[in-house]
C-alpha cells in the first residue's frame, strides 16, 4: 500500500468515526473535542516524530511518524478540510522550487 492510499483510507476512517460515542473511539473523542485540540495534539506528535529522528530506532520514526500521520488526518476532518484540496496544492507546487514557492506566498 502507498503511503497515499493509507492515508485516504485513515481519512474516511475517520471520517466514519467522528461520530460515535466518544467513549468508544478515540477519533471521535479527539474529533469531538474539536479543531484546538486536534491542533494541540498534531504539535505535540510532531515534537515526539522530531525527537525521534535524533535517534537511530526506525521502528520508533515510522510507529511515531504514522501518530503525526493520524493527528493530521483527525485536524483535517475536524476541520471538514477536503484532502483533495490538499493535493491540488501539491500537484501546483510540483515542480516549482521551494524557494521560488515560499517567495510568491510573501506577496499573498
Amino acid at each position: 500500500m502507498t503511503i497515499g492510499n493509507a492515508l485516504n483510507q485513515l481519512i474516511e476512517d475517520i471520517n466514519a468515526k467522528k461520530d460515535v460515542d466518544p467513549k468508544a473511539s478515540y477519533s471521535a473523542s479527539l474529533i469531538q473535542a474539536g479543531p484546538k485540540k486536534c491542533g494541540k495534539k498534531l504539535g505535540e506528535e510532531a515534537v515526539e516524530f522530531a525527537m525521534a529522528l535524533i535517534g537511530d530506532d526506525e521502528g520508533e520514526i515510522t510507529n511515531e511518524a504514522a501518530d503525526l500521520l493520524y493527528h493530521f488526518a483527525a485536524c483535517l476532518v475536524a476541520k471538514n478540510i477536503d484532502p483533495h484540496k490538499i493535493a491540488d496544492v501539491l500537484s501546483a507546487r510540483r515542480g516549482i522550487g521551494g524557494h521560488v514557492e515560499k517567495a510568491s506566498r510573501k506577496n499573498d
